[in-house]
């Protein structure tokens, strides 16, 4: 019992550091999702309009973000983006802005689904009732779409939380310290 590997975490700072770099990785993903989600929700309402070019646009910024894996975004917004547009923020800022631009597009699809699966007669009711298309958005589709956007987004939520682990891989040593 005395050569237990849970000794290690007591010694020393290792305990403290460990809080740290676990405070880190919420404050980072919890600011990434509230940024993403209402990106997300603007970008996913903009996605179910009839503007081609809006729509196309905004089906490549998702591709892209899928097609590309999060450690390819993480060394693009922390060692790219600087050089080449000479921004001089903190890594833990970095990491927000490459987590915060992946939550947006994936959360505007959840959207675009959500919104696009209510019944077309809800649309043309509030049409009818006179609703402008904000109006539409707030009142009749929005409140229905939550419901059904609430498990695919707590597995958006999961899926940030957990790829915080991969700000080490990229050397961002102040990320846990």
């Amino acid at each position: 019992m005395a050569h237990s590997g849970i000794n290690v975490l007591f010694q020393g700072t290792n305990f403290a550091r460990l809080m740290g770099g676990l405070w880190t990785s919420v404050w980072i993903a919890g600011l990434s999702l509230i940024i993403g989600l209402l990106l997300g929700l603007i970008f996913g309402m903009l996605r179910t309009l009839h503007n081609r070019v809006i729509r196309f646009i905004l089906l490549l910024y998702l591709e892209f973000f899928r097609i590309v894996p999060t450690i390819v975004l993480l060394f693009l917004a922390y060692y790219i983006l600087p050089r080449q547009f000479n921004i001089n923020w903190p890594a833990q800022w970095m990491a927000v802005l490459a987590f915060s631009l992946w939550v947006s597009a994936e959360f505007s699809d959840i959207v675009r689904g959500a919104l696009e699966s209510i019944s077309k007669h809800q649309r043309e009711s509030g049409l009818a009732l006179g609703f402008t298309q904000w109006q539409l958005f707030r009142y009749v589709l929005l409140p229905q779409a939550v419901r059904l956007e609430l498990p695919a987004t707590i597995n958006l939520a999961t899926r940030v939380i957990k790829t915080t682990s991969l700000l080490l891989t990229i050397s961002i040593m102040d990320i846990i310290n």
